[in-house]
């Protein structure tokens, strides 16, 4: 009996800790995610092992909390076997000798005949794709820990606000360091001002990344706090007053701040899909359904559309001159036809994750202008994952994570009837991550990277929060 007691008590005393230890990682995990940023996206060394290692610890300590929603425990484990699966197909690459000859890479036959006593593998370079486990496996556990620390729905929303802030400190840092700072080597070689407007980062394309993601979380907290000021009036009883509060307002006009630093870029993918994107979203979100702002809400959407389509083409000339400056001869076009033509040579097993360096060079068109150029990544993730897992690994890792992403913002939009932005504007930063990832690389960017699979976590975290109690509206007068 005495024993029971003890225990019960005991029970009562780690219920009582577990909500401040939450708290406690999620405002962890905001601070980690700023440094993430604000390093230069985390890009280079000694800055990308450092937050690899905060980021491991961070997802140590609290991603084994209890999990209460029945949903989110399925979501979680989803995500948790297809990291388990892509990592175990990662290690698999780069082991000499565990798979059969006939998938790994020719280079090691060549090597063998010429008398280097070599075990061939999968991995053109196994040192390299083991160093690149981390880059792959580290974002989606860290969606999986964002969703195990915001189980209510306060803990979600106040996510999403927390992450809008930190990426709204980024723009607005990015603003200070180019006005007043620039020439200023601020955690990189390359000094603030080395491209066109990028701030705290040194690839403008990476700078319109991070300010896209902001931006839409900026909006989704104008409505969170539109949200809770109807909710503060409705248990006061309180009738005909406006949403639009000092914190609303200043949310939106955040969001307008990020858009212009999105233009100042002139990242042309940053700019010209953000921008429609966001605007679209905002478009359908005055569409749902509200019984005190239905009248209209159709000549509200237009209105949404037409101001984005204005702020594109009176302030969206410097992006489209780039478009003008490379057309047909932009040099992507090389990465994208020698990536190809060496998923069409490895297209089962691939080239080793994070091995395009060492497969791109013998694929190199020798015609083209850009062949003496250092290509980095193919500027295309899907390509490059393709290349570097192979197709089946490739599109099985791509098609599930879609799925289980898709599902969670279906389940919201189903669920969340007053939160229905948040899922909309969700699928808006799902939409422009994919569109920018088709020409680009921000997703290779660690705090990019990051930043995104903390957003969509509390994302997903709002969608699936349980349901409040409706309001005894019924004696409001």
């Amino acid at each position: 009996m005495a024993a029971a007691t003890e225990t019960g008590v005991f029970r009562k005393l780690a219920g009582a800790a577990e909500g401040p230890y939450r708290a406690l990682g999620r405002v962890s995990i905001a601070g980690a995610v700023l440094l993430a940023l604000i390093m230069n996206g985390s890009v280079a060394a000694p800055y990308e092992q450092l937050v690899h290692v905060i980021f491991a610890g961070l997802i140590v300590l609290f991603l084994p909390l209890p999990i209460r929603s029945r949903t989110t425990g399925r979501v979680v484990l989803t995500s948790g076997l297809l990291v388990l699966f892509g990592a175990a197909w990662i290690v698999a690459q780069a082991q000499p000798g565990l798979l059969p000859t006939a998938l790994t890479h020719p280079i090691w036959q060549d090597a063998a005949r010429v008398g280097l006593g070599v075990t061939p593998s999968v991995s053109v370079n196994p040192a390299q794709t083991l160093v690149s486990l981390p880059q792959f496996v580290l974002p989606p556990l860290l969606f999986m820990t964002v969703l195990v620390l915001c189980q209510s729905r306060r803990a979600a929303t106040g996510m999403w606000i927390g992450l809008s802030l930190v990426g709204l400190f980024v723009v607005l840092l990015s603003i200070v360091l180019e006005v007043a700072f620039p020439g200023m080597g601020f955690f990189s070689r390359y000094a603030v001002g080395f491209s066109t407007f990028s701030g705290v980062f040194v690839n403008r394309n990476i700078a319109a990344s991070v300010f896209a993601v902001t931006a839409f979380t900026l909006a989704g907290t104008v409505y969170l706090f539109h949200v809770q000021t109807r909710a503060r009036h409705l248990a006061q009883r309180i009738q005909d007053q406006s949403l639009w509060t000092p914190r609303s307002t200043g949310a939106a006009l955040a969001c307008f701040v990020a858009l212009i630093a999105i233009i100042a870029t002139q990242s042309r993918a940053g700019a010209l899909m953000a921008l429609p994107i966001l605007f679209l979203c905002l478009a359908v979100i005055q569409l749902q359904p509200r019984r005190a702002a239905r009248q209209g809400m159709w000549i509200r959407a237009g209105a949404v559309l037409l101001a984005g389509a204005g702020l594109i083409v009176l302030l969206g000339e410097p992006s489209f001159a780039r478009f003008e400056s490379y057309g047909l001869a932009d040099p992507r076009w090389h990465a994208w036809r020698g990536t190809w033509a060496a998923i069409l040579d490895h297209p089962v097993a691939g080239t080793g994750f994070g091995a395009f360096q060492d497969t791109f060079p013998i694929y190199r068109d020798p015609e083209s202008r850009w062949r003496e150029a250092i290509w980095v990544h193919a500027h295309n993730g899907f390509l490059e994952l393709a290349l570097g897992l192979g197709i089946p690994a490739a599109v099985a890792l791509i098609t599930t994570g879609y799925a289980v992403l898709l599902g969670v913002a279906r389940q919201g939009l189903r669920r969340q009837r007053s939160l229905r932005p948040i899922p909309i504007l969700m699928l808006g930063i799902l939409g422009f991550l994919t569109g920018h990832t088709l020409v680009d690389f921000p997703l290779q960017i660690p705090g990019v990277a990051l930043y995104a699979a903390a957003v969509l976590g509390a994302g997903s975290a709002v969608c699936l929060s349980p349901r409040p109690a409706r309001p005894q509206s019924s004696s409001v007068k």
